[in-house]
């Protein structure tokens, strides 16, 4: 598989991909690219409003999944004024509803969300789960591809 169109992919998708992370809790992540990096734009209905993060770190699991790990303190925490910086990704409509304390579930209604199978978003923190059961090589090689 091409996984550096996978991501490519994704990002022109312009759709938001939903997660379970566990416990009933249900995040939405928006990827895009900004100065040669990949970015997310995260909301959860726990978060007081949404959060941009940068990509650290693709791996390529031996099930074929594609997981992307994001530093779990945050590039920053989004507030309504920041529209502009992020007006080519995200509609004000969509932007809007990502700060009313139901995100995750205003984002679907508004069929915004898509589905990714195999496409997975975790916290840094959550690599060592995944250690010995991932392509090393491709893993690295996209790393590099996207600056990692």
């Amino acid at each position: 598989m091409d996984w550096k169109k996978r991501i490519k992919d994704i990002i022109n998708n312009n759709k938001w991909v939903k997660n379970d992370t566990g416990l009933w809790k249900v995040q939405c992540a928006k990827l895009f690219e900004e100065n040669n990096t990949l970015r997310l734009i995260l909301v959860t209905d726990e978060l007081e409003g949404p959060v941009s993060a940068h990509v650290e770190k693709i791996i390529i699991t031996n099930n074929n999944d594609l997981i992307l790990f994001y530093d779990e303190r945050f590039n920053s925490i989004l507030k309504e004024e920041d529209y502009n910086k992020f007006s080519k990704i995200v509609n004000k409509e969509q932007w809007d509803a990502l700060f009313t304390g139901e995100a995750t579930k205003n984002l679907v209604a508004m069929n915004v969300v898509g589905s990714e199978e195999g496409f997975y978003v975790e916290p840094h923190e959550a690599i060592n789960q995944f250690v010995d059961n991932y392509d090393e090589k491709l893993s690295e090689e996209l790393d590099k591809q996207f600056n990692l």
